[in-house]
């Protein structure tokens, strides 16, 4: 899921929660998942195993070292 512009008492919530959150600084986005999941795991998990990979933050890492 990713959150547009989250204010601070959102962001505040969601820091109590069981998810893994990833704050892009540059472009005032959230991107919350479950712990533990990144996009190479979800491109796994939907049998997805050949695909470019392409990124502009620390999110993409995994997606980056699984790609062909």
């Amino acid at each position: 899921m990713v959150m547009f512009s989250p204010t601070d008492e959102v962001k505040d919530l969601l820091q109590l929660m069981n998810v893994s959150l990833f704050e892009h600084h540059t472009e005032v986005v959230i991107d919350i998942s479950p712990p533990g999941m990144d996009k190479a795991k979800g491109l796994d998990q939907l049998g997805i195993t050949e695909y470019i990979a392409f990124g502009n933050d620390a999110n993409d890492r995994a997606l980056f070292e699984q790609a062909i």
